[in-house]
């Protein structure tokens, strides 16, 4: 595993450029450059209906799952920013000033093709589902449903016509505090080809001092006319001997754009870690999160998710205004049929 880690952080080292953006497309942060400042209002709210397959209750109710200002746009030439809040998350989930905002960065471009961002960004992973905007994810592995995925640090990106790379030093995402001292390394790849493109990232990420889980992250998204198939693939070491698919997500989204204003998909996907002797869990006595070298997806997982969805949009050629309806379910040991029926607004403001 050394040499593993010897290799990454050479990689980071030799690499000068890097690409940032996150859950945050590409094409927005172009965008954002070309215009002096932009205000926007994102919400989404749901009606949720649980159908048990079990002896438990129909749980159903309307619920709101995101409420987020944000703000963009170019200073000068050489400067854009970002700033994204959200609103409906618990101060006390929250403790430090920036618990609630995702992402408060400024870039700096010495061209067209090399930039420099500073600020709290997306942790630069690699996968599709993970770079999706959680306003637009229905339901999800549970790698994204526990993965830290905004902090502070430094980004530096080299992209063209074709392809984006970058090299981020953040602080980890296993973090818990200020000034705890360690660190996430990570070195990522957008492609943008005619059917095919990436999201390919290297990570060495420590989640305790001097201690180091490696993630390989490859997104690959294939794409024909109205078509396009994703496929996620992750692997995650704590060292050598559990290197190769111990701890691993795989995740599958076949997505067809019927016309400008209707979209139909199906997604599915498999979390599993079989790297340590199994832990205590959060339902067992002496549970001890701390044991586990990987504490986004825990040893002794093995979860299932699949389901299927259609969006549709009233306002033609426009994304502003979204109608969904999605179902999905997984293997827990109380299973429910998941149905959600809901609206996304995102208005720009000013």
């Amino acid at each position: 595993m050394k040499r593993i880690y010897t290799t990454t952080l050479f990689l980071l080292v030799s690499l000068s450029v890097i690409a940032q953006d996150e859950r945050y497309t590409l094409e927005e942060a172009t965008q954002a450059r070309q215009q002096k400042f932009a205000l926007y209002f994102d919400t989404r709210f749901d009606l949720d209906v649980k159908i048990s397959t079990d002896t438990n209750p129909t749980q159903a109710g309307f619920a709101g799952k995101y409420l987020q200002v944000y703000f963009d746009g170019q200073i000068n030439e050489h400067f854009s920013y970002k700033f994204r809040q959200r609103l409906n998350v618990p101060t006390s989930a929250n403790p430090t000033i920036f618990g609630a905002t995702d992402m408060a960065w400024i870039a700096y471009h010495i061209n067209k093709s090399f930039s420099f961002t500073a600020g709290k960004q997306v942790v630069a992973i690699g996968g599709f589902e993970y770079d999706e905007a959680p306003i637009d994810v229905y339901y999800w592995s549970d790698f994204w449903n526990n993965v830290v995925c905004y902090q502070l640090g430094l980004t530096f990106t080299y992209s063209n016509t074709k392809n984006t790379f970058m090299a981020q030093f953040v602080n980890s995402p296993f973090s818990k505090k200020a000034f705890e001292n360690i660190w996430a390394y990570n070195l990522m790849w957008f492609g943008n080809y005619k059917w095919f493109h990436t999201a390919y990232s290297i990570n060495l990420i420590e989640y305790e001092k001097n201690k180091y889980i490696n993630y390989i992250a490859l997104g690959n998204r294939f794409t024909f006319n109205h078509f396009s198939l994703d496929i996620d693939i992750m692997n995650r070491a704590g060292s050598a001997k559990e290197f190769f698919f111990k701890d691993y997500t795989l995740i599958g989204k076949a997505t067809y754009q019927i016309n400008s204003q209707w979209k139909v998909f199906a997604k599915g996907g498999y979390d599993r870690n079989n790297s340590q002797t199994h832990i205590p869990q959060h339902n067992e006595p002496n549970f001890d999160l701390n044991l586990a070298i990987d504490r986004f997806v825990l040893p002794g997982t093995s979860y299932a998710f699949y389901g299927a969805g259609i969006e549709f949009f009233p306002i033609k050629n426009k994304e502003t205004l979204r109608i969904h309806l999605a179902w999905h379910s997984n293997n827990n040991r109380i299973q429910y049929q998941n149905l959600e029926l809901g609206v996304r607004w995102k208005i720009k403001a000013i």
